[in-house]
Order: structure tokens, then sequence, then C-alpha cells
């Protein structure tokens, strides 16, 4: 079993070298709506797999999309004030694990009132709406020219 996790961590290693690079040539907003989108198919197609081996390849687009949208938030945190790049993050850290713990919640109270697969497409569609809301929104500055 650890063969498999250090292997495992090793190839991410590797896939987070290279979604550097690709946040460097596509720019990190492109790269941070990606990510969440590919987690958020994967998420949305992991309750209609009912085979283990399907479910396999869903993990790897949700782990890449995980290290994807690590990589672009610090990258996006840091171009928005370089000066206020420690505050920024502590408070974002914070608000994200607050969401976690009211979506979970939410989530969780769902399910249990309505007991189906109801509540999974209604998370599908709120995540939907609020990739597109910010899909519409995505401006990424000029690169500057390399010499």
């Amino acid at each position: 079993m650890g063969y498999i996790f250090a292997c495992s961590n090793l190839a991410m290693l590797a896939v987070r070298i290279g979604l550097g690079n690709l946040a460097d040539q596509w720019g990190s907003k492109r790269l941070y709506l990606v990510a969440v989108s590919s987690c958020a198919l994967a998420c949305l197609a992991t309750p209609l797999t009912a085979s283990l081996f399907l479910l396999i390849p869903l993990k790897t687009p949700r782990k890449v999309g995980g290290l994807a949208r690590d990589i672009a938030h610090l990258l996006l945190l840091y171009a928005e004030g370089r000066s206020r790049f420690a505050d920024f993050i502590g408070k974002t850290r914070g608000v994200e694990f607050l969401f976690l713990v009211v979506g979970t919640w939410i989530a969780g109270l769902d399910i249990a009132v309505v007991a189906d697969r109801g509540a999974l497409w209604l998370g599908a569609w709120a995540l939907a709406a609020v990739l597109m809301g910010l899909g519409v929104r995505c401006r990424e500055p000029a690169l500057p020219a390399q010499l």
C-alpha cells in the first residue's frame, strides 16, 4: 500500500510542475476555471458511475484539478496584491474552510430531507451556475513579451 501512495505522490509532483508551466502559458484565471470545471465534471459523473474500474479514472481529474486550483489560487492572490499576499491567503483559506463546513452541513441536510439523487443534481446545478458566472467575468491581463 505504501508503494501505491508513494508512486501517486511522485506522479502528482510531476503534474504540479507541469501545471505551473500551464499557468504561465494560459494564464492563472483560465487554469483556475479549467481546474474547477474538471473537478466539477468528475464529481458530477461519480454518482452516475457504478463500476469501480470507471471510478478510478474519475479520481484522476479530481486530483489534478485540485492541484491546478491550488497552484492558480496562489498565483491569483499574489497578483491581486503583492504587499497583502499573506493577509489574502489567511482570509481566503479561512473563508474557504468556513464554506466547506457550511456546504457539507447543507448537503447533509439536503440528503437527509430529499434522500435521493435530487440532492446531488441540485449541487451540480449550483456549481454549474457559479462556474458560468466566473467564466463570464474571466479577464486575463496580457502577458509580458518574452525576450
